[in-house]
């Protein structure tokens, strides 16, 4: 079955106390494909379902990939790792939602307790990453354009009158 058509039923997954694990390719995954500069790779996910000693239906998600993104400094791709962990318990309405246990994040399913194993692992990639992406080292840009990379041509400032008057005894 396609990874866009498998359908998870996490209160039954729960009661069963049932683990998945797997692959869904990046390109799969049609919500990211307008961040990513890449399609390439794939993101790995862990999924233990059991009920905690209150009876609460509850869903540890364990995601790991790498992302190709665009830096929004220098425009150029970037690397950005994932590796997180979620506690999820599934909520059928935004009233159970609202009563819900602190100790764990809502997960809202379909009317029929359903919820598409894409559309889980999208939400949690869109969590994970930054608002806006950027090298952690210093962007190196190339260009011809002298004012973007940074050489100015040798034409004075508006201030170089004044800083020659400052260094004038």
């Amino acid at each position: 079955m396609p990874a866009e058509e498998k359908r998870l039923y996490p209160f039954k997954l729960c009661r069963q106390g049932t683990r998945l694990h797997g692959q869904v390719a990046l390109a799969d995954l049609p919500d990211m494909l307008s961040v990513l500069s890449s399609d390439q790779g794939a993101v790995t996910y862990d999924l233990a379902c059991d009920v905690d000693d209150e009876g609460i239906a509850r869903v540890r998600l364990h995601i790991a990939a790498e992302l190709s993104l665009l830096c929004q400094r220098c425009l150029q791709p970037l690397v950005w790792s994932v590796d997180g962990v979620t506690l999820l318990s599934p909520v059928r309405t935004d009233v159970a939602q609202q009563q819900w246990s602190a100790s764990y994040e809502p997960l809202q399913v379909s009317e029929t307790g359903a919820v598409l194993l894409v559309d889980l692992l999208a939400e949690e990639l869109w969590l994970a990453m930054p608002q806006l992406p950027r090298h952690t080292t210093a962007c190196v840009v190339q260009t011809d354009d002298p004012a973007i990379a940074g050489t100015a041509s040798e034409e004075p400032g508006p201030f170089a009158v004044l800083r020659q008057l400052r260094l004038q005894p």
